[in-house]
């Protein structure tokens, strides 16, 4: 699918549109629904991208993610 000169993969477009999340975000129980679609990420258009280029070139990928952590900068004295 392409819009405005971008295009998305087919695994990007079926993430976006057919793909459900459980809702983490409900303050109180029957307050919203308890399963959503994905929203659009600048980090996983590329990451899709890079991943049907591995595809086509038939080479493999690795993918090191950090969750939960919430890290605290660092500052200099």
């Amino acid at each position: 699918m392409t819009v405005n000169g971008y295009t998305i993969t087919g695994f990007n477009y079926y993430f976006l549109n057919y793909y459900q999340l459980p809702n983490t975000e409900q303050s109180v129980a029957g307050d919203s629904r308890s399963i959503i679609f994905p929203r659009f990420f600048v980090y996983q258009y590329e990451f899709f991208h890079y991943f049907e280029l591995c595809r086509k070139l038939r080479k493999n990928m690795t993918v090191m993610k950090n969750r939960g952590c919430k890290r605290k900068s660092a500052t200099l004295t």
